[in-house]
């Protein structure tokens, strides 16, 4: 289910609302899709100041990660950015390793999804209005 807040994720039924300033959130993920030899890595903020945040997080924690996720080729985080309007960009933490169900939603390339699948299938994510 869609939250009807604005700019709230929600992934496998956990909700990561979005207080600017205060407490913000980030998906970053890397994966490749289907028939390409080239990697995607997806950062995706709340707000722009998130997005950086993520990007700092990233070059900041790039080996401890290296060392604790269980596949590099393959995964989707939940940074938690929180006091950005004291500490700004640099104040990203990792809220959740969200590999599972960010990719359970996954629909094979070629086929369509079906009408609704995202919102209602478990694992999926939502986004507002969906």
């Amino acid at each position: 289910m869609a939250s009807s807040r604005p700019l709230t994720y929600e992934i496998d039924g956990r909700v990561y609302p979005c207080s600017p300033g205060t407490e913000e959130f980030a998906l970053v993920a890397k994966f490749t899709p289907d028939g390409s030899t080239w990697p995607v890595i997806l950062i995706c903020g709340q707000t722009a100041l998130s997005n950086r945040a993520a990007v700092s997080y990233l070059k900041r924690e790039h080996r401890a990660l290296a060392r604790t996720l269980p596949d590099l080729r393959r995964f989707a985080l939940m940074l938690r950015v929180t006091a950005s309007d004291a500490f700004g960009h640099e104040a990203a933490a990792l809220a959740a390793d969200v590999t599972g169900p960010a990719f359970a939603a996954a629909v094979p390339v070629g086929r369509p999804a079906e009408p609704g699948a995202a919102s209602a299938r478990p694992g999926s994510v939502a986004q507002p209005g969906e």
